[in-house]
């Protein structure tokens, strides 16, 4: 079972952009170059993100 630091939190590409005060759109561009890869993408098409993601920035 994992602990609670071990527990990892997806965001939405919206709660993602808001998290770097960018617009989904300004994501979804880098997305389609391989620059930022979204951790998954869900059954419907999602793309989820993790805060990990952005320590690059």
């Amino acid at each position: 079972m994992l602990s609670g630091d071990e527990i990892m939190k997806y965001y939405t590409i919206y709660e993602f952009a808001q998290m770097a005060n960018k617009t989904p759109q300004t994501l979804r561009n880098p997305d389609k170059r391989g620059v930022l890869i979204p951790h998954h993408k869900g059954m419907n098409g999602y793309r989820y993100y993790c805060k990990e993601l952005a320590s690059d920035d």
